[in-house]
């Protein structure tokens, strides 16, 4: 399961890690009354967050997804670039507490992009829940799993 290039989460671990992202945010006191997903990595956690609510406070979250492109060309391996939200479907969220979900976070660029994007709209707050970051990238308004050390995180979605 390990190696050097890179880690597979199980399924088992996801689950593990879902819970305790919402344990912190209820630590934090924040309910979400909006969940976005990133695509596609955070499209799980953010479902699966919306029911995690619904079932333990019979709260309904309405649930959202935004894109942003950070490669040059369609292809994955192609020159990074400024991250540019390119696709959204986005309930209104003005005056509302908007939680953003991804799966892994490397260097922050997408994200705080998304924020950017996201503050015109005049949320009352946001806040992201990620499953993995890497060291170093900026974790304010932020709740996570763990923080990795450059190890490559394959989600059991993605095999």
């Amino acid at each position: 399961m390990h190696s050097q290039k890179h880690y597979k989460i199980t399924w088992s671990e996801y689950n593990q890690a879902a819970h305790t992202i919402y344990k912190k945010l209820l630590k934090e006191k924040f309910t979400p009354d909006v969940i976005i997903g990133v695509s596609k990595g955070g499209l799980v956690l953010a479902t699966h967050l919306c029911h995690i609510f619904y079932n333990k406070h019979n709260k309904q979250i309405i649930l959202g997804t935004i894109y942003a492109k950070r490669h040059e060309s369609d292809c994955y391996y192609s020159k990074l670039v400024k991250p540019k939200v390119t696709m959204k479907m986005l309930p209104e969220i003005k005056n509302k507490k908007v939680l953003i979900t991804e799966d892994t976070v490397g260097t922050g660029t997408t994200k705080e992009c998304i924020i950017e994007y996201l503050n015109k709209k005049k949320p009352k707050k946001i806040m992201t829940a990620i499953i993995s970051a890497q060291k170093g990238v900026n974790l304010e308004n932020c709740v996570y799993y763990k923080i990795n050390n450059k190890i490559w995180q394959i989600f059991p979605w993605e095999e």
